[in-house]
């Protein structure tokens, strides 16, 4: 094989918290697991080519500044609450595992979900 193509890798990034399920969000939980088989799947058909997926669950991103200065403390400490590691996620812990993700040579058809163990609660 060409060696152009022996450390080269794709990144599939997507919502996480896709192993939750809920009534009537058949749809949702769908597209949210999406990103988990893509990166299965195109890890076989693109090797050696490295594909995996970030899942990054509620990270303070300012985007949630939308619901207003209450709304998002509440949503946050509703998270909190709710969260094994009792924290909001930040860009950095998304960084941290898009970064090792890229880096690691032995690493493929792997889904990273980095929301603090959220599905779980």
């Amino acid at each position: 094989m060409n060696g152009l193509l022996t450390n080269q890798t794709v990144l599939v990034v997507g919502r996480g918290s896709g192993f939750t399920r809920a009534i009537a969000l058949t749809a949702r939980d769908a597209v949210r697991s999406a990103a988990d088989t893509l990166a299965r799947s195109l890890a076989l058909e693109l090797a050696p080519i490295r594909v995996n997926a970030i899942s990054p669950g509620v990270v303070d991103t300012g985007a949630q500044d939308a619901f207003g200065e209450q709304g998002k403390a509440d949503y946050f400490a509703d998270i909190r609450a709710r969260n094994p590691v009792r924290r909001i996620g930040t860009t950095d812990d998304v960084a941290s595992a898009v970064l090792f993700a890229m880096t690691s040579t032995f690493l493929t058809g792997q889904a990273l979900h980095i929301d603090g163990g959220e599905p779980l609660a």
